[in-house]
């Protein structure tokens, strides 16, 4: 399937599907590494992807408490995605 804003939120559903695939085998993967993973694998461009994500402010504040957890940021502002 070819993404487009309008079809955002079917992409972050099957985001959101394969990071919970990804946690029930290892709760210890940071939701980032997962994201990237799903963009490799999918061939989805990360950027597009991120956009997405931008959109979804819950989600977005999600991955972002998930990266202040896991040390790869000190605050919980990504900032520009």
């Amino acid at each position: 399937m070819a993404y487009t804003e309008e079809t955002y939120p079917f992409l972050l559903m099957e985001v959101m599907e394969y990071i919970k695939e990804v946690k029930m085998k290892d709760r210890s993967v940071p939701i980032i590494e997962i994201i990237v993973d799903f963009s490799k694998k999918q061939h989805i461009d990360l950027a597009m992807l991120g956009d997405a994500i931008t959109d979804d402010d819950y989600f977005k504040t999600f991955i972002e408490k998930d990266c202040v957890h896991h040390g790869i940021f000190k605050s919980n502002k990504i900032g520009e995605w």
